[in-house]
């Protein structure tokens, strides 16, 4: 069989990484979307909106954080699924934004408008002279560091600790990442956190 190869991080059984933390986002944050519908005079997205609601999420991964904010167009929800891997530079610098803290990022007094759609993270370890780069919607500001922020959050602190366990471990002596062989249609899927149950295949 041929074999692909490409760069991941393998955990110590040689499987793929593990999912460590996973949540839906806050209620507020639903709640913030019905807004958004109701000025629009939206009807097709406050039908839809149990689904684009249910569909959002983010993730932690031994090796990357995952997520998803669906939207609403016209009468079609859409995924905008985004991968940021453990061994980006921006990573190297998460945690709750503050009143204009962390220095030279937002600037903001209220920087998640005191969690009126949610709470939020701020990621900060990248400058714009960072070679590992994340595609993700960047700001730049005159120190040269680059930031972005996640929105819409229930437990703003536990996925904070959870991706800097993620990334230090990932991370660790800068020994993580590895090239390796394998056949695709052999590999193995997730393991299972405790307490997830069982996750079916549809």
């Amino acid at each position: 069989m041929p074999t692909t190869k490409f760069r991941r991080i393998l955990d110590p059984a040689g499987v793929e990484s593990r999912l460590l933390y996973f949540s839906g986002l806050s209620n507020k944050y639903k709640k913030w979307l019905y807004f958004q519908a109701c000025l629009r005079l939206d009807c097709c997205m406050c039908a839809k909106m149990d689904e684009i609601f249910q569909s959002s999420f983010i993730a932690v991964y031994e090796n990357r954080m995952v997520y998803n904010y669906a939207y609403n167009c016209w009468c079609c929800m859409f995924d905008d699924v985004k991968t940021v891997y453990m061994d980006r530079d921006t990573l190297a610098a998460v945690q709750v934004p503050g009143c204009c803290t962390p220095a030279c990022t937002h600037c903001s007094f209220f920087p998640t408008c005191c969690d009126i759609c949610g709470e939020g993270i701020i990621f900060f370890g990248a400058s714009v002279c960072s070679k590992r780069q994340q595609n993700t919607d960047m700001f730049a500001n005159l120190c040269c560091r680059t930031w972005w922020m996640l929105g819409g959050l229930s437990n703003s602190p536990a996925l904070v600790a959870a991706i800097q366990s993620a990334r230090g471990e990932a991370c660790k002596d800068g020994k993580a990442y590895q090239v390796v062989e394998m056949d695709p249609t052999k590999l193995v899927t997730s393991a299972q956190p405790a307490g997830m149950g069982k996750m079916e295949m549809s």
